[in-house]
């Protein structure tokens, strides 16, 4: 959905734009409520971003590469750095493009951490940029997992399964206390800290498709349905999040400035692959993003420039 509304955007402000390119960008934003939505969202983030110059707007292709993991289609610099601008932004896929809270019964901004405590006795810890609606019924107890991540500390009720929908797949606490991410690059995440969780991969989930995953274990699905085997993890790194930590071990350094840029308010631009060799380890601060950035400068060779709500992170 971003990426065709950066088209269109992109397409009507090109100097070669045809007048039938215009009436399909019309077309296009007139068929669903959800592309006008999405084109409108576009243009408020893009405004405040018209000023900056070339130099910091170069980047932004690098970036959402780095963030996203694969190419965007190109259509000159003014797409690359739109769709930079708007995934950014920390909208990516569907889940990324909600503004914060909106419709969801819960919601936490960038920088922000929030904990419930439900009727049930369930605690849920949510992380940055998170969004989630309660739908419990006696027949069962549902969150709905729109964006984000969450720390469940499940309270006892035999009679109805305690379930975290994503987008992706379900995952169902056997025990007491797991953690479900839906991430950046459209796929969810979970990683269990206390006993067992079932994890089943959407759509049309079945038994041989569901994986049970037990203490210190993780597994990942994503748009094609499947859900990758168990791996060991340490789940004190993986929920590091929750005591205000970002623990990384021997990660390159574009995942760890994405990783903090999920924590930020603002942009952090970067060219994914000059910095792609240089990797890091250690604890950083996720509630102080400029205390990390420094150590980063301070240990690697690296320049950082700001600009406003603008941080560029280069190599020297």
């Amino acid at each position: 959905m971003i990426e065709q509304a950066a088209h269109w955007h992109a397409t009507l402000g090109s100097e070669t734009v045809t007048e039938e390119e215009k009436q399909a960008c019309a077309a296009w934003r007139a068929a669903h409520p959800s592309h006008e939505a999405a084109f409108q969202r576009l243009l408020r983030v893009w405004a405040p971003l018209e000023s900056l110059n070339d130099e910091l707007k170069e980047p932004a292709l690098s970036t959402v590469q780095a963030v996203a993991g694969r190419k965007l289609r190109r259509r000159g610099a003014r797409l690359a750095s739109l769709a930079g601008a708007v995934l950014l932004s920390g909208w990516l896929s569907f889940q990324w493009l909600l503004p914060a809270g909106m419709g969801a019964d819960h919601a936490t901004l960038a920088g922000e951490r929030r904990e419930l405590l439900l009727d049930d006795g369930s605690r849920l810890l949510l992380n940055s940029r998170t969004a989630i609606d309660v739908r419990y019924s006696d027949r069962e107890r549902r969150i709905v997992l729109h964006r984000g991540e969450l720390l469940i500390d499940v309270g006892r009720d035999a009679a109805r399964p305690f379930i975290v929908a994503t987008r992706y797949g379900t995952a169902e606490a056997l025990g007491t206390r797991y953690a479900v991410r839906q991430t950046a690059d459209d796929a969810a995440v979970v990683t269990v800290a206390h006993s067992r969780v079932r994890f089943c991969p959407a759509p049309e989930a079945s038994a041989e498709r569901c994986r049970l995953l037990r203490e210190g274990e993780q597994s990942r699905a994503g748009a094609d349905g499947a859900a990758t085997s168990a791996i060991e993890v340490d789940v004190e790194a993986a929920t590091a999040w929750t005591r205000g930590r970002l623990v990384v071990d021997d990660w390159p350094l574009p995942q760890v400035l994405s990783e903090l840029g999920y924590h930020r308010r603002g942009w952090l631009i970067f060219h994914a692959d000059s910095l792609q060799d240089l990797r890091v380890s250690g604890v950083f601060p996720i509630d102080d993003t400029d205390l990390a950035l420094a150590i980063l400068e301070a240990n690697l060779p690296l320049t950082i420039s700001r600009y406003g709500p603008v941080t560029r992170i280069a190599r020297h």
